[in-house]
């Protein structure tokens, strides 16, 4: 079962705080799962496109962090893996408590270390 229908007022919460927090839009894919995209801009100047998508299995499972924009290449050594998927946070460390809107910061954060790491090629931020 689709777990907006299924947890009604988690997805309005999310919802609100998304809408009263970020410029972020929520769209639908082709495989019916919602994905926050947003333009942020890193604190070096760089633009992104960051898309933060549901799983089937939310809030049991994280919403995924993603660069959609630009093209990077995936790197273990700046926490890029496969499908351009980012590590915002350490498996160990979700709870179902935690919101799309969280990860998205946590995101946001990630483009500045990956902006540090695109200058001078040593990663600053957190290492798991």
């Amino acid at each position: 079962m689709y777990w907006a229908t299924s947890y009604p007022d988690r997805f309005k919460s999310e919802i609100w705080l998304m809408n009263q927090n970020t410029n972020a839009r929520l769209v639908r894919l082709q495989d019916n799962r919602l994905r926050w995209q947003e333009w942020i801009v890193n604190n070096l100047g760089d633009e992104f496109l960051l898309a933060i998508t549901y799983p089937e299995n939310f809030p049991t499972q994280s919403p995924i962090p993603s660069v959609l924009k630009p093209d990077i290449k995936p790197a273990g050594a700046y926490y890029m893996f496969e499908n351009k998927i980012i590590c915002a946070m350490p498996s160990s460390s979700y709870s179902p408590n935690i919101t799309a809107y969280a990860i998205r910061n946590r995101a946001c954060a990630w483009t500045t270390f990956y902006g540090l790491y695109d200058r001078f090629c040593i990663w600053y931020g957190p290492t798991h």
